[in-house]
């Protein structure tokens, strides 16, 4: 699980932790996961894991699992688990990631937003 600076710097956008707040889109959060209250990382095994952490939900980051990523990544073109990895091959930014976690999260953002992480926060590009 990726725990960096960089991957919690990743999660800590409102694509990402809007809908884990609101719980309305991603079901699957119940359960174990990794959250990031400032300098500390607390892997938790409950419902709402910001209820488990010492800052407040508006203080408290999401950091999703691979896993949970991927199944995000249910989209109308990808009909496979194979197709879905030759997209992810043929993902231009591949290469900028340092870990899983950050490679899935890119192409997840970039599939379905349109955007691009250049290193430093999310920046759009037009999907042609």
């Amino acid at each position: 699980m990726d725990i960096s600076k960089t991957y919690i710097k990743m999660c800590d956008c409102e694509e990402i932790q809007g809908s884990w707040k609101s719980n309305a889109r991603y079901p699957e959060y119940e359960g174990s996961c990794y959250v990031s209250d400032g300098d500390k990382i607390s892997y938790v095994d409950y419902e709402f894991p910001y209820h488990e952490s010492s800052g407040t939900p508006e203080e408290t980051i999401w950091l999703p699992l691979q896993h949970q990523i991927q199944e995000w990544l249910k989209l109308p073109y990808v009909d496979s688990h194979i197709r879905l990895l030759q997209e992810l091959s043929a993902f231009p930014y591949k290469d900028k990631s340092e870990t899983f976690e950050q490679l899935w999260l890119s192409f997840y953002m970039y599939k379905t937003y349109g955007f691009i992480w250049d290193g430093n926060e999310w920046v759009g590009e037009s999907i042609n």
